[in-house]
C-alpha cells in the first residue's frame, strides 16, 4: 500500500522512522504478550486518548498501535464497557492507510454512525464484538472501491491473535501480510464503541474524542452520528530480519485422568503462522494455576504428559503444561489443560459424538456451530439412566455449544457442567482423526441414542 515518495520524502521519512527505532525495536525484541493485561504498552505512547465519558458514562481511553516484523499488534482501554453477555457491545477499530480513500463512509455491520466527515475514507474495520467479561468475535474487514468485504474471522483468525479484559481493555495482533502493510506505511484510526443492535446504536465513545460525534443516548439517533478526526500517524516501521519467537504451546485442552498426551512447542513465522520448534530446545514444566509444581501430572523433556489418578471428589482438575526457550528464558508460553475424570462430549470410535445432559424438564435440545447456532436445536432422549443423550456424526474439528430446554427459544439455555472447556461464553470441544481412532468403542448390542445423523 505504499505510495511513491520523492528522494528527500524518503530521506524525511528514514530520519522520522531512525527516531522511532528504540521504542519499535525494544517491543520486537521482547515481544507483546496478547493477554488482555496493558503492562507491555506502558512504555508507548498512546496515538489518541478520549478523556471524556461517552454515552452512559461508557467509556474507552487510549488507543495504541506498534509492530514488530511480523504483526501489528493494537490496544484500546476499556475503562467503563458493562457486561452484555454474549451479545455485547462492539468496538471498530477503523484505520487509513497512507491517506488512501477507500470510498466507503459506512461500517461493514451496519451501525448508526458514518465516517462520512473524513476526507479519507477507512481502508480497514477491526470488528470486535465483546461477549461476557472475556470472550469476543472477531471480523476483518477491507474496504476499497466504496464497498467492503471480510477478510477473514473468528471461525479462522489466519494467524491473528485477540484478548478481551473487558474491565481493563482489548488487544491483538495481526499478520501484517493479512493486512498488505509493509515497512513505511502509516496509519491512522478511529476507534469506535458502539452497542449490540446495528439498526438503533451509534457511536457511545470514540477515541480520538475531538471532532468527532457522540450519541446521546443509547437510542436510536435522528442521523447517523459522524466521525471526522482520525488519530496521528503511525508509521510501521520493519527492521532487520524476521526472527521467530516462541508462539504457543500446542497440544489438547482435556486429558482423562491416568493417560498421556503430547505437547509441542510452536514458533512463528513471518506470515503468521507457526511452526515446531526444535525439542532440544524446550524446557518442559507442568503446574497449577498458582505456578506450583503439579502433584496431577508429570512431563519429560519431550513433551509428554502424563496424568495421575483425580481425587475423588474432583471431576476436573486445571493443569498449566508450561514452555521454556532455552536459549532465550524470557521466551514462555503456557497452555491450560484440564484433567477430567471421564472426557464429555465422549468421541466415539465410529466417527460419531455423544453428549450428555442432566436436567429436570422434560425436554432438551443441542445448539451450536454444528447446526449453525440454529435454536431450533437438535433434540436429545433420556437414557435408562433419566439422562438426556445425544448421538450425532461429526467430522473433527473445534465446536462451541449450548442445551436448550425449549426448542426455538434462548431463554434458559446453559452450557454443558461435565465439560469444564468454555470458549466465548459456551462450551467448547476439540477432538482429531486420531482422537476417533481411538475413542469409545460402541459394541454392535448397544443402543446408540439420538438421530445418528449428521445435523443440516
Amino acid at each position: 500500500m505504499r505510495k511513491i515518495k520523492s528522494k528527500l520524502g524518503l530521506l524525511v521519512a528514514f530520519m522520522f522512522l531512525f527516531t522511532l527505532v528504540p521504542s519499535i525495536m525494544a517491543k520486537a525484541s521482547s515481544g507483546i504478550n496478547v493477554d488482555g493485561v496493558k503492562s507491555d504498552w506502558t512504555s508507548l505512547t498512546p496515538l489518541a486518548t478520549s478523556p471524556e465519558k461517552g454515552t452512559n458514562d461508557f467509556d474507552i481511553d487510549e488507543f495504541y498501535l506498534t509492530n514488530d516484523s511480523g504483526f501489528l499488534y493494537f490496544w484500546v482501554d476499556t475503562k467503563n464497557v458493562p457486561n452484555w453477555g454474549d451479545e455485547g457491545q462492539m468496538l471498530d477499530i477503523a484505520l487509513n492507510i497512507n491517506n488512501e480513500d477507500s470510498g466507503y463512509d459506512g461500517n461493514p455491520w451496519g451501525y448508526q454512525y458514518t465516517f462520512s466527515g473524513t476526507a479519507k475514507k477507512p481502508n480497514i474495520h477491526i470488528l470486535v464484538r465483546i461477549k461476557g467479561d472475556t470472550g469476543s468475535w472477531v471480523s476483518v474487514n477491507k474496504a476499497a472501491n466504496g464497498s467492503s468485504s471480510e477478510l477473514f474471522n473468528s471461525s479462522d483468525l489466519k494467524g491473528s491473535q485477540f484478548a478481551v479484559n473487558r474491565e481493563v481493555g482489548i488487544e491483538g495482533k495481526i499478520p501484517l501480510s493479512q493486512l498488505g502493510l509493509e515497512d513505511g506505511d502509516k496509519i491512522k484510526a478511529i476507534v469506535v464503541l458502539t452497542g449490540n443492535n446495528g439498526g438503533v446504536h451509534g457511536v457511545f465513545d470514540v477515541i480520538p474524542r475531538t471532532g468527532n460525534q457522540v450519541a446521546t443516548s443509547d437510542t436510536k439517533p435522528e442521523t447517523p452520528n459522524v466521525l471526522s478526526t482520525y488519530t496521528s500517524e503511525y508509521t510501521v516501521a520493519i527492521t532487520g530480519e524476521f526472527v521467530p519467537v516462541l508462539d504457543s504451546v500446542a497440544g489438547p485442552e482435556v486429558v482423562v485422568q491416568e493417560n498421556t498426551a503430547t505437547y509441542v512447542a510452536r514458533l512463528n513465522t513471518i506470515d503468521g503462522g507457526t511452526t515446531d520448534m526444535d525439542a532440544s530446545e524446550v524446557e518442559w514444566a507442568v503446574t497449577d494455576e498458582e505456578g506450583n509444581p503439579s502433584t496431577l501430572a508429570t512431563i519429560d523433556a519431550t513433551g509428554k504428559l502424563t496424568t495421575n489418578k483425580l481425587p475423588e471428589d474432583a471431576t476436573s482438575v486445571v493443569v498449566l503444561v508450561k514452555a521454556t526457550r532455552k536459549s532465550n528464558p524470557d521466551q514462555v508460553k503456557t497452555k491450560k489443560v484440564y484433567i477430567v475424570k471421564e472426557r464429555i462430549p465422549r468421541i466415539n470410535n465410529d466417527g460419531t459424538v455423544t453428549f450428555f445432559a442432566d436436567h429436570d424438564g422434560d425436554t432438551l435440545f443441542l445448539v451450536g456451530s454444528m447446526n449453525g447456532w440454529d435454536n431450533t436445536g437438535i433434540e436429545m432422549k433420556k437414557n435408562s439412566n433419566g439422562i438426556f443423550e445425544l448421538t450425532i456424526k461429526l467430522e473433527p474439528g473445534t465446536y462451541q455449544y449450548k442445551f436448550l430446554p425449549v426448542s426455538g427459544s434462548w431463554d434458559g439455555d446453559f452450557t454443558d457442567p461435565l465439560n469444564p472447556v468454555i470458549m466465548d461464553g459456551n462450551s467448547a470441544f476439540t477432538f482429531t482423526a486420531d482422537d476417533v481412532e481411538n475413542g469409545y468403542e460402541i459394541s454392535p448390542e448397544e443402543e446408540e441414542p439420538g438421530t445418528g445423523e449428521e445435523p443440516g
